[in-house]
């Protein structure tokens, strides 16, 4: 019963990752593509932020995959706590990748009960 349990749980949060960085990799590469906020080309700022939160969902899933729930809750707090929480605040449709971060939260909760089980 508890193997069972723990292989769900580790299926679960694998599953709730994959889908939060591919929630996150599609709003910022709408940011990167259509710069709906800027009259000219995207700021290299910008530029290089979108580029981090989608490296950092893609190590993600790969920390999800590989159980590794530190890595994950590392990755989650290098990318949610300066720049998720900054586009939480912001109106329009770029405000949800504050709200998908969290996903990555709700794996690592899910990648320590697995292993306490």
């Amino acid at each position: 019963m508890r193997a069972t349990t723990q292989k769900f749980q580790r299926n679960f949060a694998r599953l709730v990752s994959t889908l939060t960085a591919f929630a996150v990799v599609a709003l910022a590469g709408i940011f990167l593509l259509n710069i709906p906020y800027a009259t000219g080309s995207i700021s290299r700022g910008a530029l290089w932020t979108m580029a981090a939160l989608i490296v950092l969902s893609l190590f993600a899933v790969g920390a999800a995959w590989n159980t590794r729930s530190r890595s994950l809750l590392i990755d989650y707090l290098i990318s949610f706590v300066p720049v998720g929480f900054y586009l939480l605040l912001t109106p329009g449709i770029f405000a949800l990748t504050g709200v998908a971060q969290p996903g990555f939260l709700l794996s690592v909760a899910l990648l320590a009960k697995s292993r306490q089980l």
